[in-house]
């Protein structure tokens, strides 16, 4: 693809080094005021979204498993009113007690859901992303 092409966000909470052909957006997502300047920024509804987003673990498994599915439906939410018909997102999570619910509101907006564990992962990790493809 040509640069005119497509457009590519990154959005961080903190500072990042610049990206060649990446715009960046030093925000907290979970900002109203971030919803707009997605929507400025694009001008139309987005092919994909890839999320790495975590919580601050603070070293308790069942609260920061609790914290992570509550951003992951954060990120959800972004992309019900962002993502493109057929879109597809990409999410970080933690396997848990509440990890087949996030699974089961996936799987209502898209057709599609995987699961990968990155081999980078250390195998005692809960650590695994869900890839939801062709948004409803």
């Amino acid at each position: 693809y040509h640069r005119g092409h497509y457009k590519i966000l990154g959005v961080d909470i903190k500072k990042v080094s610049p990206i060649e052909n990446i715009d960046l957006l030093i925000m907290d997502f979970t900002n109203p005021e971030f919803y707009y300047k997605v929507q400025s920024y694009f001008q139309t509804k987005i092919d994909l979204i890839i999320s790495d987003a975590s919580i601050n673990k603070i070293g308790n498994k069942f609260s920061d498993h609790l914290k992570q599915i509550n951003l992951c439906y954060k990120i959800l939410d972004l992309a019900k009113t962002h993502l493109k018909y057929k879109g597809v997102l990409v999410l970080k999570t933690f396997q848990g007690s509440d990890f087949n619910k996030l699974v089961k509101k996936i799987k209502k907006e898209f057709r599609i859901l995987k699961a990968l564990k990155p081999r980078s992962s250390k195998k005692k990790s809960n650590e695994i992303y869900l890839i939801g493809l062709q948004k409803r």
